[in-house]
């Protein structure tokens, strides 16, 4: 029997910037707190940029921001380390959580781990992306690179569970950390596909309903960093447009590399014909007005902006990286899969652009699958998997 006394989980965050993990965190706390867990989220940089999609969710959740200030360029130094060490034992101490989930980014693992074992408390990490992957994008440095592979080595091992995104995602957890298995749980993440089809419905933005109006309409989100191959997306379109020259291109997101890819876009002669939004509140009045979706992702943990997008009925091309968009499509069932190449992409978006028949065809399979990925599917697995760390 679970226990049934008052439950109290902390979900620790980096910050809640506009990303899929940082949604995640939001609806699951969301979906904890209607399970009778007291939940808290923690915040290290005080970021939130989901305030007008979730402003009456977030307005009932507890958010502990360890630096009050919201820093853009935040960094770790002694001092920040200092403070950031002092602050969190004095939260956990106050709030007496029974289990502590870390998640999303590095640092917010470590503290999970590292408090949880502290106060003898359960901890989870939750396992957002591919580790190894981001290790190198991130840390240019091998010396950093090696000790941080081995402090997350230690933290898998000490953690009570580890939580991943995919199977994919689970295996290669298994495989490069060398962690029991019995460890790892594999929780899809779920969408709120109720609240989606609410908010798609809304008007767009004049000058983004100016750009689509009468196109066809290629899109693509999420943050503007390496990992999402942006640039194969661009260069890409530049090909079909001319084939198509009724096609347009819309990029949501914000992130380092915004500069060089709006100077990408000019240096194509895409200006007139390519649009970055930057982040949106309701990317989802967007999908809707969109005709194809492209996941140009070179890795990822799973990919809840493919279900997003799938939610509102529109086709996927996605690039079959090593997991995430393959579980989500099951192969090339739900949409189109292909290697991470300029020139598939090329195809595969012409096949769709000529093909009304495929066209159609995928675009009644991603409502289909989307309907697979619920907010109370994902919410219920992660009740269970924390309530039997209780019992343990």
């Amino acid at each position: 029997m679970y226990k049934s006394y008052p439950k109290k989980v902390c979900l620790i965050s980096y910050s809640l910037s506009g990303g899929g993990s940082e949604r995640n965190i939001i609806n699951l706390a969301m979906h904890l707190k209607k399970k009778g867990w007291i939940t808290d989220i923690m915040l290290i940089n005080n970021i939130v940029d989901y305030k007008e999609e979730y402003k009456k969710e977030l307005g009932s959740m507890n958010i502990i921001s360890i630096f009050e200030k919201e820093t853009k360029g935040f960094k770790i130094n002694l001092k920040n380390l200092f403070l950031l060490l002092k602050t969190t034992y004095s939260i956990i101490r106050k709030n007496n959580y029974d289990i502590l989930v870390g998640g999303g980014d590095i640092l917010p693992l470590y503290l999970s781990v590292f408090f949880a074992k502290l106060f003898k408390k359960k901890s989870v990490i939750v396992v957002s992306n591919n580790i190894r992957l981001i290790l190198n994008e991130y840390y240019p440095n091998r010396l950093i690179r090696y000790l941080h592979y081995h402090l997350i080595k230690v933290a898998f091992l000490t953690v009570n569970t580890i939580i991943c995104m995919s199977k994919g995602l689970a295996s290669d957890v298994i495989d490069t950390f060398h962690v029991p298995s019995k460890k790892i749980n594999a929780i899809y993440n779920g969408i709120d596909i109720k609240k989606i089809h609410k908010l798609k419905d809304q008007l767009l933005p004049k000058r983004i309903s100016s750009f689509v109006k009468g196109h066809r309409v290629i899109v693509g989100c999420g943050r503007l960093t390496p990992q999402k191959g942006f640039s194969y997306l661009i260069r890409a379109f530049r090909i079909i447009h001319q084939s198509f020259p009724e096609t347009r291109l819309l990029i949501m997101g914000k992130g380092p590399l915004e500069k060089d890819i709006k100077n990408l876009i000019q240096k194509l002669n895409l200006s007139s014909d390519a649009i970055m939004a930057g982040f949106v509140d309701n990317p989802y009045c967007y999908f809707k007005k969109s005709d194809i979706f492209v996941s140009s992702s070179l890795f990822e943990g799973f990919g809840n902006v493919i279900v997003e997008a799938m939610s509102c009925g529109v086709p996927v091309v996605a690039f079959d990286c090593s997991y995430g968009p393959r579980e989500i499509l099951s192969g090339t069932k739900y949409g189109i899969l292909i290697p991470m190449k300029e020139g598939f992409l090329v195809k595969a978006l012409t096949h769709l652009l000529k093909n009304n028949r495929l066209f159609i065809k995928y675009k009644e399979k991603s409502m289909e699958r989307s309907k697979f990925f619920t907010l109370e599917k994902m919410g219920d697995s992660y009740d269970k998997a924390l309530n039997r760390l209780l019992i343990q």
